[in-house]
């Protein structure tokens, strides 16, 4: 295994080759181990400790958009205009589309404020400064800005 493949992420390599994984008690699961080339399998196997971590990883930054999300929605209650902005931070990218960026959300890494997220089969919504959509050409994604 070269020196470049024993750092790169496996959960995004995992799931570009159509295999769901999940954490159960702690462990690893690998879904549709029959689309998932050798290679990569047994280099999940081998590093079982890093794909544990990029799971847990995953699972904070989800569970940090949704705190900063409910601390939003919370203080535009106490404040009764919910049209105000309020400031709060959002992870540089998610994967649920229908979740919109709200007014006053920056983004953790760069505190940026322009979201974006593909026109058609929308993916996710993503920092339009952290991951700029430089692969995709105009027209073929939309712009919200916070």
């Amino acid at each position: 295994m070269s020196a470049a493949l024993a750092t790169a992420p496996l959960l995004p390599r995992l799931r570009d080759a159509g295999a769901e994984v999940v954490l159960r008690e702690q462990r690893p699961v690998v879904q549709h181990v029959s689309l998932v080339p050798a290679g990569l399998l047994a280099e999940a196997r081998a590093r079982r400790d890093d794909l544990i971590a990029e799971l847990l990883a995953e699972a904070n930054i989800e569970a940090a958009y949704l705190a900063a999300e409910r601390a939003a929605l919370i203080t535009e209650s106490e404040h009764g205009d919910p049209a105000a902005p309020v400031s709060h931070t959002l992870p540089p990218s998610w994967s649920d589309a229908t979740v919109e960026p709200t007014a006053g959300a920056r983004c953790f890494c760069c505190r940026g404020a322009s979201w974006w997220c593909e026109a058609s089969e929308p993916k996710g919504w993503r920092c339009g400064r952290c991951h700029p959509p430089v692969h995709l050409a105009p027209g073929q994604w939309r712009e919200t800005r916070t």
